[in-house]
């Protein structure tokens, strides 16, 4: 397996899921509830009961929640202290 890129690794540490699959359902990096729960080590359920308070706003496709990776980082980033 390739090694993740610089940018795609978050401060919160784990790995991203995202990385170990190609995207094939959306042109753009999005990360699924899943894999947003693996990248912050908690569960899907805090992801969902949190998503909105944390300022994310995801595309819905069917039932899914696909949460857009610059959106996650600007999260990240925020939390984080930065700008």
């Amino acid at each position: 397996m390739p090694p993740v890129p610089a940018e795609q690794i978050s401060p919160f540490g784990g790995y991203n899921a995202a990385a170990e699959k190609p995207n094939l359902i959306s042109p753009f990096p999005h990360l699924t509830s899943k894999e947003l729960a693996a990248r912050w080590r908690c569960t899907v359920f805090t992801i969902s009961g949190k998503y909105r308070k944390l300022g994310l706003r995801p595309i819905r496709l069917g039932k899914r929640l696909l949460f857009p990776l610059d959106r996650i980082e600007a999260v990240e980033r925020r939390l984080m202290g930065g700008k």
